[in-house]
């Protein structure tokens, strides 16, 4: 799976080296925004909040690779009363690649499919974190200066644990 994910962040940048060459046929998104998320560990149920930070390269007006970085505070969740131990906090980062689809001219729609990588601090346990690759899809209504996104992901932990995710987020967009 690190191959694939080494695979992907290759792809990246050979994608934007050959942009940078035909550059009337990219545009940037830079994006900062915060996100909801109610997710499942180990089918223990619980919501956490965070930041999240990105960029989304669109080639031709259409194709999307891009990169995001985010950060998620946990609350209490049923995973403490069962496992004994406490989500504490996660980082992530996430490469979307997708489409975007022209919905009219303040309006767009992107989907796109996640691959990534989490690690999930944890408070109680034997170790203080676990890590895995995660994957997903996602849509997000773009505006003009802001987006509004839906994000499903499920990762796959050390020690056969496993996390599925349903992340709303609200995003300002930077457009070059």
């Amino acid at each position: 799976m690190y191959k694939a994910l080494l695979l992907a962040l290759s792809a990246s940048v050979a994608f934007s080296a050959q942009a940078e060459e035909q550059k009337e046929y990219l545009t940037q998104d830079f994006y900062v925004g915060g996100n909801l998320s109610s997710y499942s560990l180990e089918g223990n149920s619980g919501a956490s909040f965070g930041a999240h930070v990105g960029a989304k390269n669109i080639y031709n007006e259409r194709f999307i690779l891009g990169g995001e970085f985010i950060i998620a505070g946990y609350g209490s969740s049923d995973f403490e009363k069962d496992q004994g131990a406490t989500e504490q906090y996660s980082i992530a980062g996430n490469i979307p690649l997708g489409v975007r689809i022209d919905a009219g001219n303040a309006l767009n729609v992107d989907l796109y499919g996640l691959l990534g990588y989490k690690v999930l601090f944890l408070d109680g346990a034997s170790d203080d974190y676990i890590k895995g690759v995660s994957f997903g899809a996602g849509a997000d209504l773009d505006f003009n200066h802001w987006a509004l996104g839906l994000q499903f992901t499920r990762t796959e932990y050390d020690y056969e644990i496993s996390d599925n995710s349903i992340m709303l987020k609200g995003s300002y967009k930077f457009s070059f």
